[in-house]
């Protein structure tokens, strides 16, 4: 960019809000699309978080210029266009400068904007919206707040905080940000943003461009939301139609074209979130935008040094920072302008001939290849018009490539339905992990029901009866399952499974976690189930004991049944005191009793405790040579 443009992005930021990428309203229809072709259509993931997809959430309230309120709360589909939009906007308290600054990404030199001396806090696209580096450690961005790793520490806050308004909160904090990371992903098929082509749409930049005659807006971002706005020309679902369209700004006749359809290219899955901006296959979102086409400040070069009339043997990237094009995969095309503007009545100019620069790019992810036969136009002016070849500098006239609408039409039919199946792959892998937990005796049963191996902690949580989320203790509770594959875990603290019958004892939550490695907020959710689950109780046995003269003292475990309890003594010839005991009271006392036994007593057990006590004091007055016995039954 030249400095002055780079004076007037600063002084533009200044007096407006930045926008970056596709439109707002853009964004917005994209990440819509992408969630109805994500996983969240699975009514299984939602039965296993135990809500619906109509459930309401809390949010946190951002700058967000399309959704201004949308009440106290608002859905998954409302959250994720919510997250979208604002990430344009910049969020509570915070100056929007830096959010746009890092929403660039090279992938050919893994580099961000070079924005030294003036500021250099800003990230690559991958690493601010990730919060995780190349090498798939995490970062601790303090700015960032609405990052990937964020959204997975607030799904782990959504199952695990103590308060349901909490877990409301961060199940939609986590819509959110998962809204925001898309909106990274929709701009990595923006080729401005993914060869480090700055440039500025808000009105300070716009009002200098009028006094320097240069202008530095980006063109495809209107003529995308263009497309949108006049011309209803995206559709979700395949189509045949034509969009009418008129009033655009990058040409002023009616304009018809095949509606784009944004639904045609098929979610990628990828063993890392970080493969969808780039990895060592070149199958990157960023990879191919970066790769397969032109900006306006990234044009191709022509090598002088190579003779001839051959246009392709003469390209040369814009600067050493973009390797491509390969010379090898590209050719000229020529078109008149009668064919790419029907309509035309200049009858001199109809028959002018219209070169292209195609490109025959390699889709990575799918192995297939792109035919991009307009991806540049060839001007049929020159930058050195009429100066000769004797000029001073001694410089031939060179043809100048340019990207205009008929270009921008083909690279929005190609990246749009890309950055659909990219978003909604990102979505996917948030969700990949995924676990159903089963009540296995006194212990839970966890299968791995994903495509892929999973490894971390699990958790177990359940409300008390005033809705606080708790977790009982558990036993041998980390998990390295392969696909398909099973463990059980155990409850070491018996007696916090009988705090969860007696509050929900079919609502349970299995909670995958990891842990990130650095102190604040390090825990995050991989997966969740709910399940139900009814404590398994002990097994009782009839319970008998006899004795002689010695006084005896026996704790008895009747299990946590609840019934009535039949106590059975004899104390044969001499009078013996039987006293029972449980929950630190006396329930029963047979005083000093004699002869005529054997003795029968019912009482009520209410299976609160297993702490009962049976005491016997033999020889009452005082005799020797005693004998006794009892029984106490389980409770029926």
């Amino acid at each position: 960019m030249k400095a002055w443009h780079f004076l007037l992005f600063w002084l533009g930021l200044f007096a407006t809000p930045f926008a970056s990428a596709y439109k707002q309203t853009v964004h917005v229809m994209l990440t819509d699309v992408a969630a109805n072709k994500s996983v969240l259509q699975s009514s299984e993931l939602w039965d296993s978080w135990g809500v619906s997809r109509t459930t309401r959430y809390a949010y946190q309230r951002t700058q967000n210029d399309l959704h201004k309120d949308l009440g106290e709360y608002a859905n998954y589909l409302e959250l994720l266009k919510y997250g979208a939009d604002a990430e344009d906007t910049g969020e509570a308290f915070q100056w929007p400068i830096s959010r746009a600054f890092s929403h660039f990404y090279n992938p050919q030199v893994n580099g961000k904007l070079d924005l030294t001396p003036l500021y250099s806090e800003n990230h690559t696209s991958p690493d601010w919206s990730l919060e995780y580096s190349q090498f798939g450690s995490a970062m601790n961005i303090p700015a960032q707040k609405f990052s990937y790793q964020d959204a997975q520490r607030y799904f782990y806050l959504a199952f695990t905080a103590f308060y349901p308004e909490d877990r409301s909160l961060n199940m939609g904090k986590m819509f959110q940000a998962l809204g925001h990371v898309v909106h990274h992903v929709q701009d990595m098929s923006q080729p401005e943003h993914t060869r480090l082509d700055m440039h500025c749409d808000a009105d300070g930049c716009r009002a200098g461009y009028v006094v320097t005659q240069d202008d530095d807006t980006s063109l495809y971002e209107e003529f995308t939301e263009e497309l949108l706005k006049n011309c209803n020309a995206y559709t979700a679902v395949p189509s045949t139609a034509d969009a009418e369209c008129s009033g655009l700004a990058s040409y002023k006749n009616s304009y018809k074209v095949k509606k784009i359809y944004l639904g045609g290219y098929e979610p990628p899955m990828f063993n890392f979130i970080r493969d969808f901006w780039t990895n060592d296959a070149w199958a990157g979102l960023a990879d191919f935008s970066s790769g397969s086409f032109i900006s306006t400040d990234t044009a191709y070069r022509l090598d002088p040094n190579v003779a001839g009339s051959d246009l392709t043997a003469k390209l040369l990237p814009a600067s050493n920072d973009l390797r491509w094009p390969n010379r090898a995969n590209s050719y000229v095309v020529r078109s008149t302008a009668d064919v790419l503007f029907p309509g035309i009545t200049n009858r001199d100019l109809s028959k002018v001939n219209i070169e292209f620069v195609g490109v025959n790019a390699t889709d990575a992810y799918i192995n297939q290849s792109v035919n991009i036969s307009r991806m540049a136009t060839f001007s049929i002016f020159k930058e050195r018009v009429g100066l000769p070849r004797n000029h001073s500098r001694g410089l031939p006239p060179r043809a100048i490539f340019s990207v205009n609408h008929v270009n921008l039409y083909q690279r929005a039919e190609i990246l749009m339905p890309m950055a659909v199946g990219y978003s909604a792959g990102v979505i996917n892998h948030f969700f990949k992990k995924r676990i159903r937990a089963t009540q296995d005796g006194d212990g839970v049963l966890i299968t791995n029901i994903s495509s892929v191996p999973i490894s971390g902690r699990i958790t177990i949580h359940y409300d008390d009866a005033g809705g606080v989320r708790r977790g009982p203790q558990l036993g041998k509770n980390t998990i390295n399952l392969g696909v398909g594959q099973s463990q059980k875990i155990e409850f070491y603290d018996k007696e916090n499974i009988s705090y969860i019958a007696a509050a929900k004892p079919n609502l349970l939550y299995a909670v995958l976690t990891s842990e990130l490695g650095f102190a604040s907020g390090g825990t995050i959710a991989e997966a969740v189930d709910t399940f139900s689950y009814t404590p398994a109780l002990p097994n009782c046995n009839s319970k008998q004991v006899a004795g002689n003269d010695t006084p005896d003292t026996r704790v008895i475990d009747l299990g946590k049944s609840s019934g009535q309890t039949t106590i059975t003594y004899d104390t044969f010839t001499k009078a013996d005191r039987i006293v029972v005991k449980y929950e630190g009271a006396v329930k029963f006392d047979s005083f000093c009793v004699g002869t005529n036994g054997p003795w029968v007593k019912i009482i009520n057990y209410s299976g609160k405790s297993s702490e009962m006590t049976v005491e016997v004091t033999p020889n009452c007055f005082g005799t020797t040579g005693t004998g006794w016995n009892f029984s106490l039954s389980c409770p029926e």
